[in-house]
């Protein structure tokens, strides 16, 4: 057992990482690909226009995803301002209370040590960290999930009813919230997993503590008003938009171009769960016991964990669009899995046997991870020139993580308190990466792979700059259109710039991929005010000085 001051200190140090982790500089690198700036922009035009029923992009109406994010980050305007931070504060605000609910729900059914090492688990995985810190649906549908989940899963598994009526209505509360994160996908995983929960453990006479009525009711409380309010402004055109093509059809086709191998998710979810990945292994003696149908009725709680695993991983393989952050949910029974595993290695067993195989496979969990950092040490120059890009010292960051990550593991494997030692420099090296690269990383990235430095260049020259753009990227127009105002014109061919002008505001924004780039360059008098690997910004009508 840990006692009270250790306890107090590993809070305190552990709410420490989390903040730094999900809020430190949310503005370090403006908004990227077209997902971002998109869903930015819709929510800074519902703040404008006062109309919070229907979402727009450009005035029209946008039915691609439900309402949660454009109303918590109009509400994150409202307050702060439009900028990067407030788009990226709803995913930072619902990682946080998600890996809260990760330490404190469990609390009836395991103990300090695993709950805290679950929520610094998903806290500091690569999945974890990077969309909490995107301007996106998906981590507002994962932490409204997974918290419904974790309720779910307390409450089938806790004997005392003390509490069992308000997580009960917490849940049924966040799973309605979870629709209007992202649709319906969360009360369809939710419903398949406490189905083949109750068929497989045969614990059918506990479906009562779920009070379904009541979550229904809930649920409909929640998420109807927008739904009838929405259809009753737009008609039909929203159900087909939204209910039938961007749910129904994703699933179902690949009308959106998200085409992927059937195993696509398997790495991704070890990319996501890094650097825990490689600990896995010591879950294996788990995973055959759940290929055993004789545990499953003997262990209920387990077999929840790895339904909530195995269902939404087979739901996502079998459905034809396919993205990684579709698949998140799942990193937060893998996170309890892993703790739970973690914890029962560091402990004396009285069976020598299972001691020795959960020691073995710690060791061969740190030579793989060992094997991994030294392939990144050896292959880091290769790495970050694949990228074309200039990092900024990425070369040099990833060097001395590696050469570090390699001698912390070295220790691990010989020092008899090496488990400890290996929890605690993940979670250390994990937020020191993340302050690096917040604080010098990324600000030298994003002239490469944002358009906020072009615009910033824009509105050095001119205070009310008219851009024009041509044969650029979405993830580019998309950009441009949240951080200027008015938005760009899009043109086939650049403009008919040939008359006289008294003021040169006049601006193109073309890719640098465009064909006839240097025939349109001497077409047009002018001059290149900012230029990065994907762009060129040409203010039009005026000569250098």
């Amino acid at each position: 057992m840990i006692n009270r001051p250790i306890r107090i200190a590993l809070l305190i140090t552990g709410f420490i990482v989390v903040v730094l982790l999900f809020f430190l500089r949310l503005d370090a690198m403006g908004l990227t690909g077209p997902d971002e700036p998109r869903y930015a922009e819709v929510a800074k035009e519902m703040l404008l226009s006062h109309d919070y029923i229907t979402p727009r992009l450009l005035g029209q109406p946008w039915f691609e995803k439900p309402v949660l994010y454009y109303w918590s980050t109009a509400l994150a305007y409202s307050h702060w301002g439009v900028n990067e931070t407030a788009a990226r504060l709803p995913s930072a605000v619902a990682a946080f209370l998600l890996a809260l609910t990760l330490f404190l729900a469990p609390r009836p059914i395991l103990n300090f040590e695993s709950r805290g090492l679950s929520s610094l688990i998903f806290a500091t995985s690569l999945g974890g960290i990077a969309f909490s810190r995107a301007a996106s649906t998906d981590m507002l549908l994962t932490a409204t999930f997974s918290i419904a989940m974790i309720l779910f899963w307390v409450v089938l598994q806790d004997p005392a009813t003390t509490q069992s009526n308000l997580r009960v209505v917490l849940a049924y509360l966040a799973l309605g919230l979870s629709v209007l994160a992202k649709g319906p996908v969360g009360v369809v995983l939710a419903a398949a997993i406490l189905f083949c929960y109750f068929w497989i453990s045969g614990e059918w006479k506990k479906i009562g503590k779920l009070k379904i009525p009541l979550g229904i009711a809930l649920m409909a409380a929640v998420d109807l008003p927008w739904f009838l309010l929405c259809y009753r402004a737009n008609g039909w055109v929203f159900i087909d938009t939204f209910l039938v093509r961007h749910n129904l059809l994703r699933f179902a086709t690949n009308d959106f171009q998200h085409w992927r191998p059937f195993w696509f998710y398997i790495p991704v979810i070890l990319g996501a769960l890094l650097p825990w990945s490689f600990f896995l292994l010591l879950t294996g003696s788990r995973v055959r016991e759940f290929l055993n149908l004789g545990t499953w009725r003997n262990r209920p709680h387990r077999t929840f964990l790895a339904l909530w695993v195995v269902i939404p991983l087979l739901f996502f393989t079998i459905a034809q669009s396919k993205l990684p952050g579709y698949i998140l949910p799942v990193l937060i029974p893998l996170s309890i899995i892993l703790a739970n595993s973690l914890i029962a290695a560091s402990r004396p067993s009285p069976m020598r046997e299972t001691r020795n195989q959960a020691l073995r496979s710690f060791r061969w969990a740190l030579g793989l991870e060992l094997l991994f950092f030294a392939f990144l040490l050896i292959s880091s120059h290769r790495i970050t020139s694949r990228f074309q890009l200039a990092l900024g010292g990425l070369e040099w960051v990833i060097g001395i993580t590696a050469s570090l990550m390699i001698v912390v593991l070295l220790c691990c494997l010989f020092h008899p308190r090496g488990l400890f030692i290996a929890l605690g420099s993940h979670v250390l090296i994990m937020a020191a990466l993340v302050i690096v690269a917040t604080l010098r990383i990324l600000p030298h990235l994003d002239p490469e792979i944002s358009v906020r430095p072009a615009v910033q260049a824009l509105h050095r020259i001119s205070g009310s700059p008219r851009v024009f753009v041509f044969e650029v990227s979405r993830s580019v127009r998309y950009g441009l259109d949240f951080y200027l105002t008015p938005p760009p014109v899009p043109v086939n061919s650049p403009p008919d710039i040939s008359h006289p002008r008294s003021q040169s505001n006049e601006f193109l924004v073309i890719s640098t991929r465009a064909p006839k780039l240097d025939a349109i360059h001497a077409a047009f008098p002018g001059e290149v005010i900012y230029q990065s690997r994907e762009i060129m910004v040409w203010r039009m009508g005026a000569g250098p000085e």
